[in-house]
């Protein structure tokens, strides 16, 4: 048993060494190694951000969280410096294929990779004409910018009222409101498991929902049971638009009576380049259950950081969240495998 674990162990960190290597030089067992290792970044990226952004607004020295979302989305532009470089664009050409609806020249060339979501394993297919050009995406931007800069608005503003700990949990509700959507757009199928998980998920919600707006001790300095119930709800309602978020992009990317995904430019469009390259490495039920590990990162920053005492239910309503995230992606994934199958 020793034996095998250490060989386990040793493989596993032969896996993480090897990343250094360019990625269509890696075996599967390696890239799910850099998509996890992707994954583990944007945890402490996430929670990290939400302790700074916490203590601003905390602390009274800059307490704009509309102005603080701003810049944080305007800085996305500079994915587009590594873009350019890359595939030797200037500004005019970049713009000049925009205007005209250009696919990058590159890409043009070497055919575009798909990826086909029906199978256990990441198949990818040449297909010539079917990628998401530069000017459509463009266009996508602009339709979701709105959804991606009201739920991280909401988001950064439920942190001037509640703990870190109570909106990374309630946040991530963003798998009930993704199936709820994702129903309601068939591209999702309820089925007693994943309502189970859902009540499961709801019930950790109202449990750390009610502990933390009946004590007055465990709320942020200067604030009020009620003013911690109005950032527990403003954490809520980032998780719902994020939801919407995310099932209207895979109904637009998805191709029609397929289950393909037209290839999307991560530059142009997403600003987490980490989440996106953890999800297109491992899968995205890796991802969405790997980011629940953000509930007991946040609250041992929490402890660590700003002396909150964890009381059993607190933990409770954050193991039962959990629990419901767990049975919920569980069926997913027999229902990913029965379709390869």
């Amino acid at each position: 048993m020793l034996r095998k674990l250490q060989t386990s162990l040793a493989t596993f960190i032969q896996s993480f060494l090897s990343v250094l290597r360019p990625e269509s030089q890696l075996l599967a067992t390696q890239k799910w190694a850099l998509g996890l290792l992707n994954l583990s970044m944007v945890i402490v990226f996430w929670v990290g951000s939400s302790f700074l952004v916490n203590d601003l607004f905390e602390s009274n020295v800059y307490r704009k969280p509309f102005f603080i979302t701003w810049i944080n989305t305007s800085c996305f532009v500079f994915y587009l410096i590594p873009y350019l470089k890359h595939h030797n664009y200037s500004v005019a050409q970049f713009l000049d294929a925009g205007s005209q609806g250009r696919r990058g020249s590159r890409a043009a060339a070497s055919g575009i990779w798909i990826r086909d979501t029906s199978e256990s394993d990441l198949n990818l297919a040449k297909i010539p004409d079917d990628e998401v050009g530069i000017c459509e995406t463009l266009l996508l931007s602009l339709q979701f910018i709105v959804l991606w800069f009201s739920a991280n608005l909401v988001t950064n503003a439920s942190l001037s009222y509640t703990l870190v700990a109570s909106q990374t949990i309630l946040s991530s509700t963003l798998s009930f409101f993704t199936l709820i959507f994702g129903y309601l757009y068939r591209i999702e199928k309820i089925n007693r498991n994943k309502i189970l998980g859902i009540v499961l998920s709801f019930s950790g919600v109202l449990i750390v929902t009610k502990i933390d707006s009946t004590s007055a001790v465990d709320v942020p300095e200067g604030s009020t049971p009620l003013i911690a119930l109005w950032g527990n709800v403003l954490a809520l309602a980032g998780a719902l638009i994020y939801g919407i978020y995310t099932i209207l992009l895979k109904h637009k990317i998805t191709r029609p009576d397929t289950a393909q995904e037209r290839t999307l430019n991560t530059h142009l469009f997403f600003g987490d380049f980490c989440w996106c390259k953890a999800v297109l490495l491992t899968s995205p039920l890796t991802v969405t259950v790997g980011l629940s590990l953000t509930i007991p990162l946040a609250m041992v920053g929490d402890w660590v950081f700003k002396g909150f005492h964890v009381n059993f239910w607190y933990l409770f309503g954050a193991v039962i969240v959990t629990l419901g995230f767990l049975v919920i992606n569980k069926d997913e994934q027999d229902d990913f495998t029965g379709e390869a199958e």
